[in-house]
């Protein structure tokens, strides 16, 4: 609209003196106007003053730093666009504006109700200038209906600048949530200066969508709520909890560090944050978690739906009379418009199984609501999709409007907005996420017909009415009613007849059902990186931030029992959205029991294959978090399982290397990690009868390793810093690698050396071949090792009854106690009772097989059963005895030995630790072998364990710094030992 068309309105305010708005069609606007001050971007708001002469309001103020373009991605959410104003621009401390529109002729003295919108956006996008938000329809609506409202729109602060805060910060007195402040210093504006407009300042309604209901519900925490009612729609708590000081002293240092500013004093740092403002700085660092925390002030509460149910959670606001709560039946499409399972082979498979594997401790209702939502794996992923999304919003938005409906005071009225989308796109007829202000603000009425036109005038009335004080229809508190706005008309339906049958159904398992653990989705996105060197395409996911690609071969397989080699060349576009297949095992080992993880939690089946074997996974940071950085130090994980099974792979969900690398980034430390598979057992033996090549998952190993150097710098990772780490068998490789020069810089060996399963003599070897053959022969004699299928050698070495293997004795390995090596720093590490994988067969043996076990040690006999009480007539003493004999001869006395070498003689440095945090779930198993892996990697709900969590916080904290080159903690004296758990570090 050009400035000649524009019919600019003079308006006499008693404070602010003349204003300029713009007048049209029965109503003035005023655009923004500037409300607070800000001296930079994440200073503290003060409310503005003005001098008294008048200001000009026919502009749309300039947004908050956030992404511009974020609007039309909103339009994609709606399924429809609309004109744009022009764009009016982006800055750090003049964006605290609001928009009011007032009927024209209101005076001083009206008295007119005021309605304030307070946009969604995930605390990370909005504006007030966005179309879709602008108040001029509804209250033209409000003056035709005789019941005129002043509207008002308002700007906060997102991002860093809303919600960066560290306790430097708060020390120089800045505070945690700016962005919630700014809210209320908007809403003090309003108390202040609305009267002037004609507005009522005791009655003002707050209304908010997404983010901006949650932010309505929480104005009323507080005693000094400058409302009196509030309408959410689409964002009742528990959606978005705060997070912890915890968390955002990480973010803090993530941005601090990546604005070079870690090396200032503090008082340089905080000069030279209030000069980084710029978009382009704030794009860098858009991947950290910056959203409002729990602070005993404007949150001071860690919503929960049990929290909310309870006593312990109410609203301190003096004048709280009222609230309509609004949600609609599909809320949680905005995630599919967020990348929800994109490009999956099967939506429905992996819900499922994500389902199981997160929530285990849910087990007993996890089949029910598969079987109540139809989810099952023969859906097409479109409706699988839908699926997933129904049930979504049931739990995250249905279920959290009427817990929360039940715990506010006053008049509550509870809204199902059932208008189905009317526009082109994936949820055409569907009850879509945004969809109710759409309808609301009466933005989009020329693109809706003449039914779709009255449910949105007949919602807009209701909140009209609510904002003047009247009851849109019976409330809660006397019909237990939820009004249904769908096809134009409005229906209120008591009690449970408002609930759908499988919404009903849900609820079946108990009255008031806990589903806090469905709001921890990890939503799953997927990327596209083309890579250089491999010179192709992946397809990868990505995970609140963190990305995966799964399966990337590095070599491949030419016949059985030969020596991988190297992929010359690969297909163009590469699925790497699934993980890949791992070595035929087999071998019958309930790994679940082996961790204590209780039988309901269902670990996911791992693909296998002999040939397809010969695959690894990348995880890393965001993509574009990672541009403008430094190359990232690499973390390479060998998985245990006695080299006869994969035990601890990334696929089993035991060893997802997703938790570390996130944790890396919230350090501002961020690290790549790498996973490797590799050939098992029996396959990995070789030939046999002197034929080389043999140790062959050693070699597929070496292979994974050069596939790193040639490769990881195209996912931004550093060849040159490249960490190798094992557990158990895994650990016993690694130290292999180790006497054989690996292109690796530091080691980590946890729960195994080579002392633990040394190289053994070729004939020792062929043995184990031997056993299987013979088992071969059995099933048919006319086959070989080389020419049985895969069914038949499996089960020939179910029936020799294998269950562990070992390395082949190699020139490689000569003298490898003493080997000089190459590494700059090793790690090693054990758990208080490794001991315990061999209690079984302990258990077995009687005292008196015990003590001449001891016998075979000759000379040394008596010394070691005094040593260790084994007493013929003590059985507990005999059986405790030998499990500590173990514990200290496979483990401890070679983790020694190693220490004295690498220290002393090699004059490498060393960091040594001890993991005694008990098992989570059975604790008096204590800290037995492998549990350190469910602590560090955090791929277990443990939070039922305090101490577990933060054992395995403080595991990955040390692990990140040594993987940085950094002193894990504090000491590395000789003999010293650092000790994670019982609960943390010491």
């Amino acid at each position: 609209m050009s400035d000649a068309t524009i019919q600019y309105s003079n308006f006499d305010h008693p404070t602010i003196g003349t204003i300029r708005g713009i007048e049209t069609n029965d109503v003035v606007q005023f655009l923004g106007i500037k409300y607070a001050s800000l001296r930079h971007w994440f200073d503290n708001p003060a409310l503005y003053s003005y001098d008294g002469t008048g200001i000009v309001c026919d502009r749309l103020g300039q947004q908050t730093i956030s992404l511009p373009e974020a609007v039309d991605h909103e339009f994609d959410a709606i399924q429809k666009r609309i004109e744009k104003p022009e764009y009016p621009g982006i800055s750090g401390t003049e964006c605290l504006n609001l928009n009011v529109v007032v009927p024209a002729g209101a005076r001083s003295s009206s008295g007119i109700p005021v309605l304030v919108y307070i946009h969604g956006g995930g605390f990370s996008v909005g504006a007030n200038w966005w179309p879709q938000f602008d108040m001029k329809r509804i209250v033209q609506l409000s003056v035709h209906l005789g019941k005129p409202i002043i509207g008002i729109n308002i700007n906060y602060r997102l991002g860093a600048p809303g919600f960066m805060t560290s306790e430097e910060l708060r020390m120089a007195g800045y505070k945690p949530n700016r962005g919630l402040h700014d809210q209320i210093v908007a809403l003090q504006w309003v108390q202040k200066y609305i009267a002037g407009f004609g507005g009522d300042p005791s009655q003002v309604t707050v209304a908010g969508e997404s983010v901006g209901g949650l932010s309505a519900v929480r104005v009323m925490y507080t005693e000094k709520a400058a409302a009196s009612r509030i309408v959410v729609m689409g964002g009742s708590p528990p959606s978005v909890p705060p997070l912890t000081y915890e968390v955002t002293e990480i973010a803090y240092k993530s941005i601090i560090e990546a604005w070079n500013l870690d090396k200032l004093s503090t008082t340089e740092r905080l000069e030279s944050l209030e000069n980084s403002s710029t978009w382009a700085q704030h794009y860098q660092i858009r991947g950290l978690p910056l959203l409002p925390v729990f602070d005993n002030d404007l949150v001071p509460y860690r919503e929960s739906f049990e929290l909310i149910a309870s006593g312990d959670y109410s609203f301190k606001a003096k004048q709280f009379e009222g609230a309509m709560i609004v949600y609609s039946p599909l809320d949680a499409s905005i995630f599919a418009f967020m990348g929800l399972f994109s490009h999956r082979k099967s939506v429905a498979g992996e819900f499922a199984t994500h389902l199981r594997t997160k929530f285990g401790k849910y087990n007993d209702t996890t089949e029910q609501l598969l079987k109540l939502y139809g989810i099952s794996p023969d859906l097409e992923n479109q409706d699988a999709l839908l699926r997933v999304l129904e049930f979504g919003s049931d739990i995250g938005n249905e279920a959290a409007a009427r817990v929360l409906a039940r715990r506010l005071p006053g008049d509550v009225f509870l809204m199902q907005f059932s208008e189905p989308n009317p526009w082109d796109g994936p949820f055409k007829g569907r009850s879509t996420h945004i969809l109710d202000v759409a309808f609301l603000l009466q933005n989009f009425n020329d693109h809706l017909n003449e039914t779709q036109q009255a449910s949105a005038v007949r919602f807009a009335t209701d909140v009209i009415a609510f904002a003047c004080g009247k009851k849109p229809w019976e409330p809660l508190s006397t019909v237990q009613g939820t009004s249904i706005l769908k096809d134009g008309r409005q229906q209120l339906v008591k009690g449970h007849r408002a609930f759908s049958e499988r919404y009903g159904e849900l609820l079946t398992p108990a009255p008031n059902p806990n589903y806090d653990f469905s709001l921890d989705y990890h939503f799953t996105m997927s990327i596209t990186l083309c890579h250089e060197s491999l010179r192709t395409t992946l397809d990868g996911t990505e995970v609140s931030g963190i990305a995966q690609f799964r399966g990337i071969p590095y070599g491949y397989i030419p016949r059985r029992f030969e020596e991988a080699k190297k992929l010359d060349q690969l297909p163009g576009h590469l699925d790497c959205t699934k993980f890949g297949q791992v070595r035929i095992r087999r071998i019958q080992v309930d790994v679940g029991h082996l961790l204590r993880i209780p039988p309901h939690h269902k670990l996911p089946v791992e693909p296998e294959d002999e040939f397809e074997c010969t695959n690894l996974d990348v995880t890393l940071p965001n993509l574009d978090s990672l541009s403008g950085l430094d190359k990232l130090p690499v973390l390479v994980w060998i998985h245990g399982g006695s080299q006869a099974m994969s035990f601890g792979t990334a696929a089993s969900g035991i060893c997802d290397m997703t938790t570390i690398v996130a944790d890396s980034v919230l350090q501002g430390k961020p690290i790549i990690a790498v996973t490797v598979q590799y050939r098992l057992n029996i396959f990995a033996l070789g030939k046999g009868n002197g034929e080389r090549p043999v140790n062959l998952a050693l070699r597929d190993q070496a292979l994974a390793l050069q596939w790193i150097q040639e490769h990881i710098s195209g996912f931004k990772g550093d060849p040159n810093r490249v960490t190798l780490a094992g557990e158990s068998a895994g650990a016993v490789y690694c130290h292999a690698h180790l006497t054989r020069n690996a292109p690796v810089q530091q080691y980590i060996l946890s729960s195994g050396t080579l002392y633990l399963s040394p190289p053994q003599q070729p004939k020792s070897v062929q043995a184990l071949r031997d056993a299987v053959l013979k088992q071969v022969k059995a099933i048919n004699p006319l086959l070989e090792l080389h020419t049985a299928s895969v069914n038949e050698i499996t089960k020939a070495v179910r029936l020799s009854g294998l269950q562990s293997f070992f390395l082949e004795w190699e020139e490689q390995f000569e003298d490898w106690q003493n080997k000089n090596i190459e590494s700059k720093r090793i790690m090693l590490g054990d758990v208080d009772k490794e001991a315990v994988i061999w209690q079984t067969g302990v258990r077995l043996l009687s005292p008196n097989e015990i003590l001449a076990a001891f016998d075979a040690a000759g000379e040394h006999s008596d010394e070691l059963k005094k040593a260790y009480h084994i007493y013929v007539n003590r059985p507990s003493s005999c059986y405790n005895g030998a499990m500590d004999f173990i514990n200290d001869y496979k483990f401890l006395l070679p983790i020694q030995r190693l220490e004295k070498f690498f220290r002393h003689d090699a004059q490498i440095p060393i960091f040594r630790y001890l993991v005694d945090e008990a098992n989570p779930w059975q604790p008096s198993s204590g800290a037995h072998h492998a549990v350190d892996l469910i602590l560090l990697f955090g791929g277990f709900d443990v939070s039922f364990s305090r101490g577990s969590e933060l054992t395995g916080q403080a595991m990955r904290d040390s692990w990140i710094k040594f993987i940085n080159v950094e002193q894990p903690w504090t000491s590395s004296e000789s003999g010293r030992c650092y000790g994670f758990g019982p609960h943390g570090s010491r």
